[in-house]
């Protein structure tokens, strides 16, 4: 169907010589009829059917060469999200950047760009060039994804004018920002609603007792903690002022990652943010010592975040104290938060480099089916654990049986058993 729309499409050219085009041609002609044009209308319907991503680049770039008015309406969607890496970087910068002055030649196409991933380069390009970028894209940008190199300080203002952006990644940048400098740079950014912190260490101010706050975007829903939180917790969590925290109001998702944490760093937070979180990660944290504070233990997300829905957390975090009293061993060892909290997600990710829990303390998927068995955690209906990590031999047995447990439960609710059970998923690269 699409060939044929394809072809309806095209304005036979005049220097072709093809027997099948003269043979068209005399068809048509036969028949007295002009070649079938397409509303705009029609062609943007099949442009929507296109997935987003890498694999449709080639066909949006098919498709603009179709005619001038397929030109017209896919040059949006092929630039909205372009693919960048290695060999196409250079090209793509001289098509949107053609000139280092914006004023001496500015080009239409930077105002298509939406999604700005960099994410997949590695020396390609400069920090000046990244600059470039970000100031002729500023317009119609709405998520960016910097690159680990060729980012510096001179982004920074560059990156402050692009107001319109509802995701800003910058877990992959290697160079040192101070809190204040984030702070200054996403003040103005009233639309954001993603915010992911850089993984490098900060640059710390002189004064502790001098700090700024964070100014927070006012529709900030998701916020990834990473690298050096020392600023972020004494400036905004517990300020070394005395003053009264602050942090962003509308947060649902949190994560911490790629990070040095505490637990009183850890639950001072969650005690803020708790109450409003569906969503909590924990992943890849280099501290020697995370201590729970609390008599009870890990189960403390449970005690401070009573709304979550999904918890993301590596496996040598997964202490069995997240569900199971310690101090108990018979039949009612399981704790009362455990019984009522509604957690339906839990995704057990590879180790973290902390290695503070000896093996008996940590929980595997016999333990999972063991609280199902006595209805803990009652609307638990996934468990999708990271593949390519050291577990316990056993766990073959102990997926299948807590598997099935999963299911019967989705049964007994009138749910989907299908929706329901173990999964299994690609170690992340993050």
């Amino acid at each position: 169907m699409l060939d044929k729309l394809f072809s309806w499409s095209r304005t036979p050219s005049s220097t072709s010589t093809s027997g099948a085009s003269a043979a068209s041609a005399d068809s048509t002609a036969s028949l007295g009829r002009e070649p079938v044009h397409l509303p705009d209308e029609i062609i943007l319907q099949i442009l929507s059917y296109f997935p987003e991503g890498e694999a449709s680049q080639g066909t949006l770039w098919a498709c603009c060469l179709l005619s001038r008015q397929w030109h017209n309406l896919a040059i949006a969607k092929l630039y909205a999200a372009p693919h960048l890496y290695g060999p196409n970087f250079d090209l793509f910068v001289k098509t949107v950047c053609p000139s280092l002055n914006a004023h001496i030649r500015k080009s239409d196409l930077a105002g298509l760009v939406r999604t700005l991933d960099m994410s997949k380069l590695a020396y390609q390009g400069s920090r000046a060039t990244t600059a470039r970028l970000l100031g002729r894209t500023k317009n119609g940008l709405e998520v960016y994804v910097a690159p680990q190199a060729n980012w510096g300080i001179n982004c920074l203002a560059a990156l402050s004018k692009c107001t319109r952006l509802r995701s800003l990644d910058l877990s992959l940048v290697s160079e040192a920002l101070s809190y204040r400098e984030l702070s200054n740079t996403i003040q103005k950014m009233k639309d954001l609603r993603i915010l992911k912190f850089p993984r490098s260490a900060a640059k710390r101010d002189a004064d502790v007792y001098t700090r700024s706050h964070m100014h927070w975007p006012p529709n900030l829903e998701e916020l990834t903690l990473s690298g050096d939180l020392f600023d972020f917790f004494h400036s905004d969590v517990q300020p070394l002022d005395g003053g009264t925290p602050n942090l962003p109001l509308k947060i649902t998702r949190l994560a911490f990652q790629h990070s040095s944490l505490d637990g009183r760093m850890f639950n001072a937070t969650l005690a803020e943010l708790g109450s409003k979180l569906t969503f909590l990660k924990l992943y890849n944290l280099t501290c020697s010592d995370f201590d729970w504070p609390y008599p009870e233990g890990a189960s403390t997300i449970l005690h401070l975040c009573r709304n979550l829905n999904t918890l993301e957390i590596a496996v040598d975090l997964l202490t069995s104290n997240l569900i199971f009293s310690l101090e108990i061993e018979d039949d009612d060892d399981v704790l009362p938060i455990a019984l009522e909290h509604q957690l339906k997600h839990l995704y057990i990710a590879s180790p973290t480099r902390t290695g503070s829990f000896i093996e008996e303390e940590l929980m595997n998927t016999h333990d999972l089916a063991r609280a199902v068995d006595k209805n803990a955690l009652p609307a638990l209906r996934t468990v999708t654990i990271e593949v390519f990590f050291k577990a316990p031999s056993e766990w073959s047995t102990a997926d299948l049986l807590l598997h099935r447990r999963l299911k019967r439960r989705a049964r007994e609710n009138d749910e989907n058993p299908d929706a329901a059970g173990v999964r299994f998923a690609v170690l992340q690269a993050s």
